[in-house]
């Protein structure tokens, strides 16, 4: 597959990305029409997953940002 230059993400990546963040509303909207507790529970949390599935480009990149962060903090660069 073929990478954009501006993201460096392929096509195949942008499109399982929308597919999770659809799925995750999807899944909210369910959550939010039922009144069992549990099933609300459940699906609220496969929502989040999804939404963690969606963003998990820019979620790796945050992780990096922090352990860089870290590192550096530790060997007493500012």
């Amino acid at each position: 597959m073929r990478r954009s230059i501006r993201t460096g993400r392929s096509t195949g990546e942008v499109i399982s990305s929308f597919a999770f963040a659809l799925v995750g509303l999807w899944l909210m909207s369910g959550a939010a029409s039922t009144s069992d507790v549990l099933i609300r529970l459940l699906l609220g949390i496969c929502a989040l997953a999804c939404f963690a599935g969606a963003f998990r480009f820019q979620i790796a990149r945050l992780v990096d940002k922090v352990r860089s962060h870290l590192h550096d903090g530790e060997n007493g660069n500012p």
